[in-house]
């Protein structure tokens, strides 16, 4: 009984590992981009897994003293740009999350085209300049 248990819950994550690594397939290499400098990223490069480079957009001004930029500490920086391992995209309450290793935003897929952060109520948008 064990064994079939075991079989059966082998089989289904790898339906699940196949279904989200194809949705990962379909984003990768398309840059998403936002507002003042935004970037949702996820590179493939050959014979490596991909990874996911974000950057939000800049929330203070170059000219921001230092008082502010301590005030705004977390968002200056979730304005850092930072690579991310282990990109997966995991459905919570029928929406589409993109997640990775170390990764505290929360990004929703909303279509092929368009990602938002529910944090900033962010959008970003993938624009195909090259489409037939």
């Amino acid at each position: 009984m064990k064994k079939k248990s075991l079989f059966t819950f082998a089989i289904c994550s790898l339906l699940l590992c196949s279904c989200s690594s194809k949705e990962i397939k379909q984003l990768e290499n398309k840059p998403f981009n936002g507002r003042d400098g935004g970037l949702v990223l996820i590179e493939k490069e050959k014979f490596k897994s991909a990874k996911l480079i974000f950057k939000a957009p800049s929330m203070i001004s170059p000219n921001s003293s230092l008082k502010d930029r301590d005030e705004k500490k977390e968002k200056y920086e979730k304005a850092q740009k930072r690579e991310y391992k282990d990109v997966k995209i995991e459905k919570k309450d029928n929406k589409k999350f993109i997640t990775a290793k170390d990764f505290k935003y929360k990004l929703v897929l909303i279509d092929e085209n368009t990602i938002e952060d529910l944090d900033d109520k962010e959008i970003y948008r993938f624009v195909n300049l090259h489409k037939k």
